[in-house]
């Protein structure tokens, strides 16, 4: 993007709608739509994926063909959602109720896999360190570093014990630049001894880029610094 050297892998046909602001870097591959995106650093979007009113954490992977689904009402006089967006060409694009675009805000934490092709139903919280399966359909939230697959999406197992789980979540080694990082990542522990370590030694800091917004003009796709 213009004026933004490589802190961006965006696709040149990104489908950008709403406001999108995304942390440096990220990568987002061919053919994807965002609509009310907010991203974290170090993070991707395979391609084929559509992701509307969502937040994406850090080091997040996003596989192919991954899909918000949206939901209709159904508790209501009808599921259509004609009553309440505009879908048809006029004289048939007015609608008497109030304005709902079917979504709801969505979160995915941190260090978060999703696989291809997977559906994730709108409104849901994907936990910090969760894997999600390829296919799989997920119509309720997932707990932190779980993984789930299936149809519809069911627990297989968590990744790591309890106190495990526990502790990373109290160091938020995402909140950090690891790319420099000479890591032992085969072994959690060690990680995060060599992290906390760093830290308390003042030799890494808490990762905190200049946030991006992404939009599309005349020109193109373009990005504005949104500040810290």
């Amino acid at each position: 993007m213009e004026g933004l050297g490589g802190q961006f892998t965006l696709s040149g046909d990104l489908a950008v709608f709403g406001a999108v602001l995304l942390e440096p870097p990220f990568r987002i591959y061919r053919r994807v739509t965002v609509d009310a995106l907010s991203g974290g650093a170090f993070s991707y979007i395979g391609p084929n994926s559509t992701l509307r009113m969502v937040t994406v954490g850090r080091y997040c992977s996003i596989g192919d063909g991954v899909q918000l689904l949206s939901e209709h009402p159904i508790n209501k006089t009808t599921t259509s959602p004609v009553l309440y967006q505009s879908v048809f060409a006029a004289p048939y694009d007015k609608f008497p109720g109030p304005r709902s675009s079917g979504y709801r805000p969505t979160t995915i934490g941190s260090d978060v896999w999703i696989g291809a092709e997977a559906r994730i139903k709108t409104g849901l919280t994907i936990g910090d360190g969760a894997i999600i399966g390829a296919g799989a359909i997920v119509t309720r939230d997932v707990a932190p570093f779980t993984i789930v697959a299936g149809v519809p999406a069911r627990k297989i197992r968590d990744r790591f014990d309890v106190a495990t789980v526990e502790r990373i979540q109290r160091v938020r080694w995402w909140d950090y630049d690891l790319l420099s990082q000479p890591l032992p990542f085969d072994d959690i522990h060690a990680t995060l001894d060599h992290i906390e370590d760093a830290v308390a030694a003042g030799r890494l800091t808490p990762y905190q880029p200049i946030k991006v917004q992404v939009f599309r003009d005349e020109k193109g796709l373009m990005g504005r610094p949104r500040g810290g």
